[in-house]
């Protein structure tokens, strides 16, 4: 089960593990809301990521030691962690995230590639906050 949540999480966000329990698991819109909501917000935000990252650290030490590597070269789940934390791995993506903007937002700082038809789809509440978060991220 939590294989599934974390897959759903990971490739379509929020939404995707909303559709997830709606539709594979026969919960109803609300109940698929408060299921998400609680899986995002509580499990993986706060328990799982405390939980890897301590596990992240023993490995990462464990491997440095035996490889006589130094730490801050081995290869860990760090990006991992920053997924489940903030749903983003830019700069930009995390503090807008800090923020606790809309999804949408965080997705244009997380695909620069895209960001033009991503800001073309904000809608006017989106917006609004879009420009106030811009300025703080460009330190304006």
């Amino acid at each position: 089960m939590l294989t599934n949540l974390v897959h759903f999480y990971l490739v379509g966000g929020f939404k995707s593990s909303i559709l997830y329990h709606h539709r594979q698991r026969g919960a109803s819109i609300d109940e698929a809301i408060r299921k998400t909501s609680e899986f995002v917000y509580n499990t993986l935000k706060y328990q799982a990521v405390k939980y890897l990252c301590v596990f992240n650290i023993m490995y990462k030490y464990f491997i440095s030691i035996n490889s006589v590597t130094k730490f801050e070269d081995v290869t860990g789940i760090d990006r991992l962690l920053l997924k489940f934390e903030y749903n983003a791995l830019t700069d930009e993506g995390r503090i807008a995230s800090d923020y606790g903007v809309p999804s949408s937002i965080v997705d244009y700082y997380e695909n620069p590639e895209q960001q033009l038809d991503i800001k073309a789809g904000f809608d006017g509440y989106e917006l609004m906050t879009f420009n106030k978060i811009d300025k703080i991220i460009r330190n304006e």
